[in-house]
């Protein structure tokens, strides 16, 4: 079967999530994500002395397929350390298979080199953790699978495994 090579429809790479999907964050969120970035500042930051101030910009890239979430989260980091962000790919695009190959761009970081720096670690980290890595494909479960404890169960299928 030849390759399409025109976009998915939206139905195929966008999953039915609220727009106003940050309302559902506790008031002291950004309070937390502010925390995170200052444990993950270096307290000498040589890679800033030597990339500078320049304006430059970086593109995050959707590497692995799934599901993109956490951008409130990522665009606070940005904005928290003087950059700005531009979303090319909304909350819970899915990433599929083609995409993720092809390293296609979700984002677009524009501020100074060392800004972008400062901020990239735990932006990455964010999404990384917020974002339902899987596969699109929901597996189908044998009738007597469904109790928990027994490896093919749903619930431990559901479980995300610790990154970092």
């Amino acid at each position: 079967m030849p390759k399409r090579s025109t976009p998915e429809t939206p139905s195929e790479t966008t999953s039915a999530v609220p727009s106003n999907l940050p309302s559902l964050l506790p008031p002291h969120w950004k309070q937390d994500v502010a925390r995170w970035i200052e444990q993950d500042m270096p307290k000498w930051d040589v890679g800033g002395f030597v990339v500078g101030d320049e304006p430059h910009h970086a593109m995050l890239l959707g590497k692995t397929e799934g599901v993109l979430a956490g951008v409130p989260f990522a665009t606070y980091v940005f904005e928290y350390v003087g950059c700005t962000i531009e979303w090319l790919r909304p909350e819970g695009h899915i990433i599929t298979s083609a995409q993720a190959a092809a390293k296609e761009p979700v984002a677009k970081v524009t501020g100074p080199t060392r800004n972008i720096l400062m901020g990239e670690r735990t932006a990455l980290n964010l999404l990384s953790r917020a974002s339902a890595w899987r596969r699109r494909r929901t597996p189908r479960w044998p009738s007597g699978a469904r109790t928990a404890g027994t490896d093919a169960s749903p619930a431990r299928a559901r479980r995300r495994p610790a990154l970092g």
